[in-house]
C-alpha cells in the first residue's frame, strides 16, 4: 500500500490482526445494523492492519485523527473487544 503513504508523512501504526480476527472485522465492517461505531472501528483496524496512515483512515471513516490514532492501541491491548465499545447501539 506504498501509494498510499507519501516521504515524510505519518507513517500511521501497523497492527497486526490474525486471519480469524480479520475475518470478523469483515462481517462487522459489512453488517447494515446500528452498530455504526462498531463498523467504523473494525474498517480502521482493518486499514490500519494494512499500514494504512492514520491519516488517510480517518477521512475515511470521517472521525478526527487524534481519535482514529487511540484505535489501533485499544486493539493492541484488548483485541476484538476494543471495537465493541458499549457505547449504546454498539
Amino acid at each position: 500500500m506504498d501509494f498510499l503513504c507519501c516521504s515524510g508523512c505519518d507513517p500511521g501504526v501497523q497492527v497486526e490482526a490474525a486471519p480469524e480476527e480479520t475475518a470478523v472485522l469483515i462481517g462487522w465492517k459489512k453488517r447494515s445494523d446500528n452498530h455504526v461505531l462498531a463498523r467504523m472501528k473494525a474498517e480502521a483496524i482493518l486499514y490500519a492492519s494494512e499500514g494504512v496512515r492514520t491519516g488517510i483512515i480517518a477521512k475515511i471513516v470521517e472521525r478526527a485523527e487524534r481519535t482514529v490514532q487511540e484505535w489501533p492501541a485499544e486493539w493492541q491491548a484488548t483485541r476484538m473487544c476494543s471495537v465493541l465499545t458499549g457505547h449504546a447501539g454498539n
